[in-house]
């Protein structure tokens, strides 16, 4: 598997290629749901920039023949990304980060999770901008190309009702 534009700036299109295929027919998931940005030009692509790193706790690679189970769209491979799922007895949980950079870098992170009886959940939201630098590089010495900023912005749920009490049998 090679993921290509992995050291580019951030915000440059990445690409996946997986068993001699190009992406589109890497099938990538989030928490078991096939996830596509229906705005991107290549057919069922996803870009993973938009994943941010705090919000995951593992990552199930299939590839070859197996990934046929999951549709037309995994002929290569299939990228379950499993985000972090937080157990409180408590009714309210939080944690919330601000970190700021060079070039008008700047991120925020926000999760709240508990539980209120059978009811549970867990809301994550990630915040990422920066101007960033020219991609390009200036051999007249003008600096007269734009800068290659990004800005991403990432909310992420999960609800869950619990219908029967769970029995420990070791403690």
């Amino acid at each position: 598997m090679v993921v290509n534009g992995a050291f580019q700036p951030i915000g440059s299109f990445v690409n996946i290629y997986m068993e001699g295929y190009i992406g589109g027919k890497v099938l990538v998931e989030l928490d078991g749901l096939p996830v596509w940005d229906s705005s991107s030009i290549a057919e069922n692509y996803f870009d993973l920039n938009y994943i941010p790193l705090n919000i995951i706790e593992k990552i199930i690679i299939i590839h070859g023949s197996h990934s046929t189970k999951y549709g037309s769209g995994a002929i290569a491979g299939v990228i379950n990304i499993i985000t972090k799922k937080k157990e409180s007895l408590k009714k309210l949980n939080a944690i919330a980060e601000t970190g700021v950079g060079n070039r008008g870098t700047s991120f925020q992170n926000l999760q709240l999770w508990g539980s209120l009886q059978k009811f549970v959940y867990q809301i994550n939201y990630a915040g990422y901008h920066t101007t960033g630098f020219s991609y390009a590089q200036d051999t007249t010495g003008k600096n007269g190309f734009d800068n290659d900023g990004f800005k991403s912005q990432l909310l992420n749920s999960h609800f869950e009702y619990k219908l029967t009490n769970t029995i420990k049998l070791f403690s």
